[in-house]
């Protein structure tokens, strides 16, 4: 349980570690970028947007067990139809935030709207697994 929460579900870990990234990618020039990883940048310090995989779809959903991070919305259409999934960069690209499942969190179109590329920010909500007790 704990080390699954460490390594995916530890939003502030996640939070911090992508930050930390941006910093590095948000400092490089393109032209200390080497010829094989020129593609990937949009600009400087900032990576191109692509398309995201359906295996991290998937894990975020899972993850964040098909609602919405902040308000905590159903996104899963079993309770309300019609809610659109947005799959939020946690750190925007913008700031040089990752292409990367770690960066990636579920919003619901009000909350992604509000978040914009301002501040990168992710909610502290954690909920167990299973319950040890038990």
């Amino acid at each position: 349980d704990e080390a699954f929460y460490v390594t995916f579900a530890n939003r502030r870990l996640l939070l911090n570690f992508n930050l930390m990234m941006s910093k590095r990618i948000d400092d490089k020039e393109l032209d200390e970028v080497p010829e094989e990883y020129l593609g990937l940048f949009a600009g400087r310090g900032m990576l191109r947007r692509c398309p995201l995989p359906q295996w991290v779809k998937d894990a975020v959903f899972f993850r964040d067990r098909g609602r919405c991070v902040f308000c905590r919305c159903d996104l899963s259409g079993l309770i309300t139809v019609g809610s659109d999934k947005n799959f939020d960069h946690v750190v925007p690209l913008a700031r040089g935030g990752l292409n990367d499942v770690t960066n990636i969190q579920l919003l619901c179109e009000v909350c992604n709207s509000r978040k914009g590329q301002g501040e990168p920010m992710t909610s502290d909500f954690y909920q167990a697994w299973y319950d040890m007790d038990r």
